[in-house]
């Protein structure tokens, strides 16, 4: 996937990125919302809010600068399990001067359902220790 991310971001001609699982329906403001709050503050990366629930940031309903993300090393192509990549992005980021905020106008919703985590746990625990292994 996080190859996949990569070559449409070098594709892409816009300023900024929207980054939205196919498995979620954004209202029809989100992205507007999302231009307004990423204009106003530079090396951030934005969240919106999903099913109602106002978490913490997850790459999959988010918004970058596209140059900020390309200077930033885009996605790591060697997280190719589920249950690494946010973490992954937020620690790279965060390390070289990124904020992550929150923006509650921006919201999507699931159409359907994934699998449960517990049913990922092999994936996500492979993926911590490649992040640990990077990051320690």
């Amino acid at each position: 996937m996080a190859e996949a991310r990569n070559r449409a971001v070098i594709e892409a001609e816009g300023d900024f990125l929207v980054f939205c699982d196919d498995r979620l329906k954004m209202n029809k403001d989100a992205v507007s919302i999302f231009e307004m709050a990423i204009q106003q503050k530079l090396k951030s990366w934005m969240w919106g809010v999903k099913d109602g629930y106002p978490k913490g940031f997850v790459e999959n309903f988010s918004c970058v600068r596209r140059k900020d993300f390309i200077q930033g090393g885009m996605f790591l192509e060697r997280m190719d399990h589920y249950g690494g990549t946010t973490q992954e992005i937020r620690t790279r980021f965060e390390r070289q001067g990124y904020t992550f905020v929150g923006i509650d106008g921006a919201n999507a919703v699931s159409t359907v359902s994934s699998k449960s985590k517990w049913q990922r746990l092999d994936d996500i625990v492979a993926m911590k220790d490649l992040i640990y292994k990077l990051y320690s």
